[in-house]
């Protein structure tokens, strides 16, 4: 088995969108890896998909892809890792958007590596592994 990686929300809308990047880089590790997305990141897939005017047609394919993924609950740890780590941001005057805070801290809590096209943010959180 591989690392396991967690699906940013917009690899998920990508590969929904059969993107063939997304859906390449989902197949080719489908064996390999297990694949997972944070509940933030439903949350965001879910109020993009309400605000849709495809949203008969997208929720569908978004509940059946979610169906297939490991979805973190937030933790306790990884909410105390977001603060910590949010605060060392602040003191430098680079805080980041709360919901990719939680994000790239749950995937260091469950020990998953992060897939995202939104590396600027994400590469400011210490000890988080982008692909």
């Amino acid at each position: 088995m591989g690392n396991p990686v967690i699906l940013d929300t917009d690899v998920i809308i990508e590969y929904i969108k059969g993107n063939e990047q997304a859906v390449r880089f989902i197949t080719e590790n489908e064996g390999d890896t297990v694949f997972g997305t944070t509940a933030i990141n439903t949350f965001e897939l879910y109020l993009g998909a309400q605000h849709s005017p495809y949203k008969d047609k997208q929720l569908p394919k978004l509940d059946e892809f979610i169906s297939q993924l490991l979805v973190l609950p937030l933790t306790l740890s990884a909410s105390k890792r977001a603060a910590k780590i949010q605060g060392e941001l602040q003191r430098k005057g680079n805080s980041l958007d709360f919901k990719d805070l939680l994000i790239g801290a749950l995937a260091i809590e469950e020990g998953f590596a992060l897939k995202t096209n939104n590396r600027k943010h994400f590469e400011r959180i210490p000890g988080l592994t982008l692909i």
